[in-house]
């Protein structure tokens, strides 16, 4: 069975950290897939895609295949959160050092609070709000003729979660 093919997120801000994208990453992984594309000649499609960044599609989640999409997101945000813990320093301790040694750990501490951002995104209202577009996807309704129960399982906590956010935007599953 091939996986339909669609795009979901805004193209301009990465699914995972809501930074600029630069790439498509496959949610259900490619180097995955291709297991069963060697047994199972018939599978012609690599399934959804969605925008994201250089560093949330090849460094943090590179070809860990997951259970679920929110699983996916996660995972992210928790590797994010690992490089976003502070370097606490006082002005006092900062004067102490030298030049290099000072300017290289206030550059650290900045890197942080951006990374700390990028770790806020999981669960945000932006967050939600570009995920919006997997509540109408025909792909994820049980009604459509495209209806796969693969691509379903692996949405329908994001899709829950969303739903709960914002129970304007359709039916519960």
């Amino acid at each position: 069975m091939s996986l339909p093919y669609f795009k979901f997120g805004c193209s301009t801000i990465c699914t995972y950290c809501g930074d600029d994208s630069d790439s498509m990453d496959h949610v259900m992984v490619k180097s995955g897939q291709a297991i069963l594309r060697s047994k199972k000649n018939a599978m012609t499609g690599y399934g959804p895609v969605t925008p994201s960044c250089h560093a949330c599609n090849s460094r943090l989640l590179n070809s860990r295949g997951f259970d679920t999409f929110y699983e996916r997101c996660q995972h992210v945000s928790w590797r994010l959160e690992k490089k976003a813990l502070p370097i606490d320093w006082s002005k006092r301790q900062l004067g102490e050092l030298d030049y290099g040694l000072r300017g290289y750990v206030e550059r650290e501490q900045e890197k942080r609070k951006w990374w700390r951002c990028r770790a806020d995104w999981f669960q945000s209202r932006g967050w939600v709000v570009n995920l919006e577009p997997l509540l109408s996807e025909a792909v994820l309704d049980a009604k459509s003729h495209r209806f796969s129960s693969e691509l379903f399982g692996y949405f329908e906590s994001t899709v829950r979660f969303v739903r709960l956010l914002r129970p304007d935007w359709g039916k519960a599953i």
